[in-house]
């Protein structure tokens, strides 16, 4: 699903590039074909089969039809991004924001389907929170962290990843800003968002497809893009590529706290050995195709015992003890093997 998404979106996104961009030549045709398959972000991203892309898919085609002033489609593109995943979340700061600058803009018939929008996107969003009980938007808000230090750190991060994964939107949506475009600030929403919470490789295709948007809508911006800048483009997408865990046949330092495939299979071969059908931890290392039960140590709760208890073995790089399971007297960690740059132990636990 999340390939067929993405793809359907990398067509929707090349339609809106031919329609402001009004193609004259073969070159011009060609040109957002090209920054998409050389977007190394846009195309990898996905991969992880982590379920981004339907949402990702409906709220970017919403918020364009928003844009638009089409708020009866965009609303339901936009319910459909909220059934889906978080990505609704992640751009409502953004769309307010713009909303609330365009409101003079806005003729009596549209402001009245503006707010019967709004009020049947409330009544579905209070209404499934309120048959789950709360449980998804707790879930949520649980792994969102206050300290700004971490924050700071994880922008710097997301906006080096933007830069690799599609640099020639990323650098121009950053040279050359519009705080009154929704689409930029809804890719800012996002960004800032999603630094709040522990990075994963995926999170940035939350945001490239809002920067595409934004890029390809203003030919002003496009008359910038050379061929030269997307040759360079691809030639740093495959560079990226070959250093990346998944292509790597041996764990990268670029990368010391993913696995590589070398390693997965060393691991799995290990646990195999004399595995008893526990769960399996990893730490800031997790895979999306792991054979066994597994969570994300770092996303443990202090009472979340019952997770530990039933535990067989975790996966840690070598880079120190988390303290998520130091907190736990009641278990400890015998060394099973060193494998790469990740160490595995076995878990025991007192039971009671």
């Amino acid at each position: 699903m999340d390939l067929l998404f993405s793809g359907l979106l990398a067509v929707f996104l090349i339609q809106v590039f031919w329609k402001f961009n009004k193609p004259q030549s073969l070159w011009q045709l060609l040109m957002p074909i090209l920054i998409i398959l050389t977007s190394f972000g846009y195309l990898y991203l996905p991969s992880s089969m982590t379920g981004e892309g339907p949402p990702v898919f409906f709220a970017v085609t919403g918020t364009y039809f928003w844009w638009r002033r089409k708020f009866t489609l965009a609303g339901l593109l936009f319910m459909a991004s909220f059934l889906s995943k978080y990505t609704f979340y992640l751009i409502v700061p953004g769309l307010t924001i713009w909303t609330f600058w365009q409101r003079n803009q806005y003729s009596r018939r549209e402001i009245r389907r503006l707010f019967l929008t709004i009020g049947l996107f409330l009544l579905l969003f209070l209404g499934y929170h309120f048959l789950k009980s709360w449980a998804d938007f707790r879930l949520q808000t649980h792994y969102v962290s206050n300290d700004l230090q971490y924050t700071l750190t994880n922008i710097t991060i997301l906006l080096s990843v933007l830069c690799l994964g599609a640099p020639i939107t990323t650098i121009l949506s950053i040279s050359l800003p519009n705080l009154k475009n929704v689409f930029w600030l809804s890719a800012i929403s996002a960004l800032l968002i999603l630094s709040r919470r522990y990075f994963y490789w995926h999170y940035p295709f939350q945001i490239i497809p809002f920067l595409l948007l934004y890029v390809f809508t203003q030919p002003e911006l496009v008359r910038f893009i050379k061929k030269r800048f997307i040759l360079l483009q691809a030639l740093l997408s495959f560079a990226v590529y070959n250093l990346l865990p998944i292509s790597a046949q041996y764990n990268s330092y670029l990368f010391p706290k993913h696995l590589s495939t070398v390693e997965m299979r060393a691991i799995d071969a290990t646990i195999q050995t004399d595995y008893h059908g526990g769960k399996v931890g990893y730490y800031l290392n997790r895979r999306f195709d792991e054979p066994f039960p597994h969570y994300e140590i770092s996303y443990l709760a202090p009472n979340w015992d019952f997770v530990i208890e039933d535990t067989e073995y975790v996966v840690i790089p070598s880079l120190g003890f988390p303290v998520q399971l130091t907190a736990y007297k009641q278990c400890k960690y015998v060394f099973a093997a060193q494998i790469g740059s990740n160490a595995l132990y076995k878990v025991e636990c007192r039971k009671g």
